[in-house]
């Protein structure tokens, strides 16, 4: 509608009301409404017009309306979606402008040979289906470097090339990392100190050199159902880190899982196996680590460093050369040790632990040498199979068994 015909319109209706009431505003009052009325509508018009500006495409063929990325960046407004056409694209790409959203459209590569392929430094955004790479020599730059921001990375392709850090994640990001493959860096993410880390869900993380992912101090991840295979190390929580590690399978690693000093994290209902050593605390680690699957590891299924002082609780560990190997302190208790080619659980140690209510089989040692002069060994049946605990602290009837009640 004409925007002044329709005030035109409003105008002679105010006067004429006026005129017909002795110069009250009767009807003025009513028509106040109905222009606010047309101007939202006008607004909405506008809004309308700006949102079918915001979808633009990138061709290199020059069948879009730019020719790379970067172009595409520098012209678009905050909201923009960019739809980047099929080929390979040499260019950084630096977002910093709220809620732009990139998409491959088809099999689309970004290469970098100095800086990083991707710095995101907005409050949010989205790069999906898109595949980078870092081709140099310069171990500084990272293949997706996330400064702050909400950014969601999804189905990408991103690889390294044992130089650098695949993704970094800075204190102030807090990203989402979804359904991608990384690989073939020196760590595949590297999670800063001091920061949430954000969610990690549903990737696909191998042959990065040192470790598939590497958690700073006082970082506190959400990392879920993800693949992580021939690193160094799976995952890997620093010094003083927490976070969250569940239903993920680590698996043809060096270390499956190693937790360092002072770090807490859960670690929860994740399989881990085909390592060389499943689960390790290293010396002064803690944390908790609770119902996980861990077999078929060439060393130790769980091995507590000297100092360590984990919870280690109803875990089923099998396969491995020896089940849990406890050197330092904590907590073992209610798991489930059998088929192991040595020992079910080896202790040694030089702090106080409590070991109880674990059902050790089929093992060729049940529980291994004792060499502990603080530790409470409670209520442990060492050749009992049975789905349930054995109740007393005398002979199992159940299985003919016995329990190791002592406190040495």
């Amino acid at each position: 509608m004409d925007s002044q015909k329709q005030e035109d319109k409003m105008e002679k209706i105010v006067e004429k009301d006026k005129e017909t009431a002795g110069g009250s505003v009767g009807i003025a009052q009513e028509v106040e409404p109905l222009r606010m009325v047309e101007e939202a509508v006008r607004s909405a018009d506008v809004e309308e017009t700006k949102s079918e500006q915001r979808t633009i495409t990138v061709d290199q063929d020059g069948n879009g309306d730019y020719g790379t990325i970067g172009e595409a960046l520098e012209a678009a407004p905050p909201e923009t979606t960019i739809k980047v056409k099929y080929g390979t694209y040499e260019e950084n790409i630096v977002i910093e402008k709220n809620g732009i959203t990139i998409l491959g459209s088809d099999d689309v590569t970004v290469i970098s040979t100095n800086g990083d392929t991707v710095s995101f430094s907005a409050n949010t955004g989205t790069i999906k289906n898109l595949n980078f790479v870092y081709l140099g020599e310069d171990p500084k730059p990272f293949v997706v470097n996330m400064v702050k921001g909400k950014l969601i990375l999804e189905d990408c392709d991103l690889r390294g090339n044992k130089a650098t850090n695949t993704i970094r994640v800075e204190k102030d990001a807090d990203p989402i990392i979804r359904n991608n493959h990384i690989h073939h860096g020196r760590v595949g993410i590297n999670i800063s100190s001091d920061g949430t880390g954000g969610l990690i869900e549903h990737n696909y993380i191998y042959n990065n050199d040192i470790s598939g992912i590497g958690i700073g101090p006082d970082s506190t991840p959400k990392i879920k159902r993800n693949k992580i295979f021939r690193c160094g190390v799976g995952v890997s929580f620093g010094v003083v880190s927490k976070g969250t590690l569940e239903y993920n399978h680590t698996y043809d690693n060096k270390v499956g899982i190693e937790v360092l000093a002072s770090a807490a994290p859960t670690i929860r209902n994740n399989s881990v196996y085909n390592n060389e050593c499943g689960i390790a605390v290293w010396e002064q680690g803690l944390g908790t680590i609770e119902d996980n699957h861990v077999f078929d590891n060439e060393e130790d299924g769980i091995l507590v460093e000297h100092d360590a002082e984990p919870r280690v609780i109803n875990n089923t560990v099998h396969d491995c050369q020896t089940g849990i190997k406890v050197r330092g302190g904590g907590i073992v208790a209610m798991n489930d040790v059998h088929d192991n080619w040595r020992s079910g659980i080896d202790i040694s140690c030089g702090k106080s632990q409590i070991v109880l209510f674990n059902r050790v089989y089929n093992n060729p040692k049940g529980i291994g040498e004792l060499d502990c002069d603080e530790c409470d060994i409670l209520d442990n049946c060492t050749e009992c199979s049975m789905s349930d605990f054995c109740s007393r602290m005398d002979e199992c009837t159940d299985c003919e068994g016995f329990w190791e009640g002592l406190e040495i």
